[in-house]
């Protein structure tokens, strides 16, 4: 650890020599021998770096986490990188070409964050059962999302797929996801009915599908969402009336609607939704008085 501080040399660490290596700046150790566990040099800019040498330090077991987000990392991903992990956040690099096949599958791994890269290709059918968060925004993914991909992942919490160019349906099979909290498939180009089986994500706060290319009326099964905080469906091609039924989202903060091509009257029963603050509705075909928003 002491040659390491010598060769790091950063200001942003700080590694006094003479003091216990426990005690410095980004150092884990366990509880029981004072062995060190954890090394983190997120954020002491080390933009030189050419050479990482971690021979000679009886390392054992698995590396569960690895993360590497916001650098500039160029390139495609290597098959079989999270054979042995939990965690992997290559998010925010200059990532290239097509996501392995066998990436996500690893039946130990809980979190990817790939987000803010060039990542092109389909989207993996494997998909671990213990995945808790995926993240896979902001890239260049295409095609429909595998069928069945999600069929059975009952710890999945957080999908977020937004801004790629993922085509086809929104897969029913995601309302069997029953402790998802953040569905984000905003900015793609999804078409197709909204399907009434996300009515069943009981655990829901968070629904975004705008800027898609979605069709049909607003499903009466989303207003079974009692935990939703958020729902935008702005900027499709959603048609028909506002269900009055909207109302039973008692949680939702903000609405977003715009855009589309709704019609009839706004729901006066929009008044009643006391938590609701961020209201959307310009751009369709509605009549109606507008609704009285609750005093803040």
């Amino acid at each position: 650890m002491i040659t390491l501080s010598k060769l790091l040399n950063s200001t942003e660490l700080s590694w006094d020599i003479t003091k216990d290596a426990c005690s410095w700046k980004g150092v884990t150790c366990s509880g029981g021998n004072s062995s060190v566990i954890a090394i983190s040099l997120s954020g002491v800019y080390l933009s030189w770096l050419e050479l990482l040498n971690l021979s000679r330090n009886r390392l054992k077991g698995t590396l569960r986490s690895f993360q590497a987000n916001q650098n500039n990392f160029e390139g495609s991903i290597p098959s079989g990188i999270t054979t042995f992990l939990k965690n992997l956040d290559l998010s925010y690099n200059k990532l290239s070409g097509s996501i392995p096949s066998d990436m996500l599958s690893p039946s130990t791994l809980e979190i990817v964050d790939l987000s803010y890269n060039r990542l092109e290709g389909s989207l993996p059918s494997k998909i671990s059962q213990s995945m808790v968060r995926l993240r896979l925004g902001s890239n260049s993914l295409n095609g429909s999302i595998p069928s069945g991909a999600f069929r059975t992942h009952e710890k999945l919490m957080y999908l977020e797929l937004e801004s790629n160019s993922f085509s086809g349906l929104v897969p029913p099979y995601l309302g069997s996801c029953q402790n998802l909290s953040l569905l984000n498939l905003a900015g793609n180009n999804l078409s197709g009915a909204l399907p009434g089986e996300l009515g069943s994500l009981s655990h829901l706060q968070v629904l975004k599908l705008q800027l898609n290319k979605l069709i049909g009326g607003i499903p009466v099964e989303i207003t079974q969402l009692q935990k939703l905080s958020l729902l935008n469906i702005s900027w499709t091609m959603l048609n028909g009336s506002i269900p009055p039924e909207i109302s039973h989202l008692r949680n939702l903060v903000n609405l977003d609607l715009q855009g589309n091509h709704l019609s009839g009257v706004i729901p006066k029963s929009i008044e009643g939704m006391d938590s609701l603050l961020e209201l959307q509705l310009r751009g369709n075909q509605l009549t109606g008085e507008i609704p009285r928003m609750p005093m803040t």
